[in-house]
């Protein structure tokens, strides 16, 4: 889980840079260069998933309950993007109708939310992980024991 929680963190914060960066440019160099910033976030999907299934026990005690976690997932990330769609509408209708700085409105509350997102991703502990890990095998090793 270590290095998918370093990559996750490097990911989200990428994310939320890259969104302001894209939010603040002023001519096409300006965004390309921000746009490139902002898609590092790739690695952040796969890793934050890794993470979930270390801390659910399905990569080692529940595998049966894989597949079940990944739709989960997958829903709950496409229910989200249902939701944006008609707020990033609305949000860059606004920046329009204001112009000069306002058309990065988007980007600018995206970055913002990207913020509570880094605070939750920053808050996760590989030691609690860890003591979770230890405490299932210990568990297992009890029922297996009196099996």
């Amino acid at each position: 889980m270590g290095k998918d929680l370093i990559i996750a963190r490097a990911g989200i914060f990428s994310l939320a840079l890259g969104s302001v960066f894209v939010g603040l440019a002023k001519n096409s160099e300006q965004f390309i260069a921000a746009l490139v910033f902002y898609e590092t976030e790739s690695c952040y999907g796969p890793a934050i998933i890794s993470i979930i299934a270390a801390m659910a026990g399905v990569d080692s005690i529940q595998k049966e309950r894989t597949g079940s976690l990944y739709i989960a997932v997958v829903f709950m990330r496409n229910i989200g993007a249902i939701v944006a769609g008609p707020i990033v509408s609305s949000l860059l209708r606004v920046g329009m109708s204001r112009g000069g700085d306002w058309v990065g409105l988007p980007f600018f509350v995206e970055g913002g939310i990207q913020v509570i997102t880094i605070g939750i991703v920053f808050s996760i502990s590989e030691s609690r992980y860890r003591t979770l890990q230890k405490q299932q095998d210990d568990e297992n090793e009890g029922t297996a024991e009196s099996s």
